[in-house]
């Protein structure tokens, strides 16, 4: 509720009013920060706010994705640092508000190239290290509103990031997304529908070219 509030306040009197509220809670006990940001929903707002959270960088152990009707999104993702304990560095804090804040504002802001140099200098172990199969799963008969999809793949930097950047390129709209990271494997599911029509995705030749390029995405090293 005081997220709630902090936002609406901001968006009624601050200098910034499409501009998102964070807040963070260090849980040093249990190895994680919860970050919990409020937003106006918008293209492209999860991607950024990952490829943010990615580039410091810090692990996303979790996240729980949700928009509701009146546009408001509210995301709750774990973090911690790369030695796997929570965030308590004010600075890679403001450098991750920073950087969401500059990709959200200009769109010529290229967070991807960030990632890629970032994953470079910091590449995790290969696929075939980690013995842990890439699977991408797509069901229009688990629910009855949404299309399913599934990603199991071995978690990198910026994977989240690339992921929901397939989504926006394909002009899909995510309701719902839980995601979760163990033993440096990403378990995430999404609940989707496309953007125009607000319906479950459709069409054989669409969701083979979407599953092939989800797909390439979580294998990209």
């Amino acid at each position: 509720m005081e997220l709630f509030r902090r936002f609406y306040e901001a968006t009624c009197f601050g200098e910034t009013p499409l501009a998102p509220v964070l807040n963070w809670e260090p849980m040093p006990a249990q190895g994680h920060t919860v970050l919990t940001l409020c937003s106006w929903d918008r293209q492209q707002l999860l991607s950024k706010i990952a490829g943010s959270i990615s580039l410091v960088p810090l692990n996303i152990l979790s996240a729980d994705i949700y928009t509701r009707g009146d546009n408001v999104a509210l995301d709750v993702f774990r973090v911690s640092d790369l030695r796997g304990h929570a965030v308590t560095n004010e600075r890679e804090m403001a450098l991750v508000e920073s950087t969401l804040r500059r990709a959200l504002e200009s769109e010529a802001f290229d967070l991807s190239a960030l990632l890629e140099e970032a994953r470079k200098k910091g590449r995790r172990p290969t696929v075939a290290d980690l013995e842990f199969p890439s699977h991408v799963s797509i069901d229009n008969q688990a629910d009855l509103y949404f299309t399913l999809i599934e990603i199991q793949t071995p978690d990198r930097i910026g994977l989240l990031h690339d992921l929901l950047q397939c989504f926006s390129r394909n002009e899909i709209d995510i309701a719902l997304a839980r995601i979760s990271t163990e033993s440096g494997a990403a378990i995430d599911t999404f609940y989707v529908t496309d953007r125009r029509s607000h319906a479950k995705l459709t069409g054989t030749q669409r969701l083979n070219a979407l599953h092939n390029e989800l797909h390439g995405a979580a294998l990209r090293t």
